[in-house]
């Protein structure tokens, strides 16, 4: 039988991104959820060349919309 806070870790490390093995979820519920979330955000990019090989995006700045609808002149 399989353990509430198993599928809770196994759905985090599927919704995160972080993809969804059966060691990763392992890993969650040993370690914790805060826990294990800090750890893999801080993990070395130097460990996943496609990070450094992907160029940062460019967002275009986009006009502010009121409740009430675009500003005047937009």
């Amino acid at each position: 039988m399989t353990s509430t806070s198993w599928v809770q870790s196994a759905h985090l490390v599927r919704s995160a991104g972080f993809g969804g093995s059966g060691a990763r979820a392992d890993a969650v519920v040993r370690q914790g959820a805060p826990a294990w979330v800090q750890q893999s955000l801080r993990a070395d990019s130097g460990d996943d060349p496609g990070s450094t090989a992907t160029p940062v995006p460019a967002f275009e700045a986009r006009p502010r919309v009121s409740a009430a609808g675009p500003t005047s002149g937009q």
